[in-house]
């Protein structure tokens, strides 16, 4: 190999050390799995009134989830039965833009995505700077703490934090369709 070459690969490996400095794929996936389990326990208060006098019932499912970066690991998949609807809460992951959680509300063919963010991100534009004329990208506000929200479509994609209030209104659009 030429010396060229050689300085290249050596640059190359210290680069790659520099990234997975500090990255541990077991606390990523353990952490997930906590962010996940918060977000269920959230779900039975919200719905331990009904829980309480079994006009709802609810379950977990462990299941496999794979990411490129992970690997395979095993995470709980959420179920809650209301009447004849059945809805699930699929986990997709944690290696994701924007978020360090992301949990998919789903029944028949409707399709809510759950994300854990800052409390101050209003929708995935807040991700993107854009350079005007040679000015640099506005200071950013601070994300604030991570909460869970959901992607509320529409003209532009904007997240709403999700409370008890507003997950009963998910719960009766994705089952009645009036989304």
């Amino acid at each position: 190999m030429g010396k060229k070459f050689t300085d290249f690969i050596n640059k190359m490996e210290e680069e790659s050390k520099k990234d997975k400095k500090g990255f541990n794929p077991e606390e990523r996936i353990e952490s997930y799995r906590n962010l996940v389990n918060e977000l269920y326990a959230n779900i039975d208060s919200w719905l331990n009134e009904e829980l309480v006098a079994g006009k709802i019932l609810t379950g977990v499912v462990p299941i496999t989830i794979s990411e490129e970066q992970l690997g395979s690991y095993i995470v709980d998949e959420k179920w809650i039965q209301i009447g004849n609807a059945r809805i699930q809460f699929h986990p997709i992951g944690t290696i994701l833009i924007g978020t360090d959680a992301r949990v998919d509300m789903v029944y028949r063919s409707k399709d809510i995505m759950i994300i854990r963010t800052g409390e101050n991100v209003a929708g995935p534009g807040d991700f993107i700077e854009v350079e005007v004329n040679g000015e640099p990208p506005k200071k950013r506000r601070s994300p604030g703490k991570s909460v869970w929200k959901y992607v509320k479509e529409g003209h532009r994609l904007s997240y709403v934090t999700l409370d008890k209030d507003r997950f009963e209104d998910l719960i009766i659009e994705v089952v009645d369709g009036h989304r």
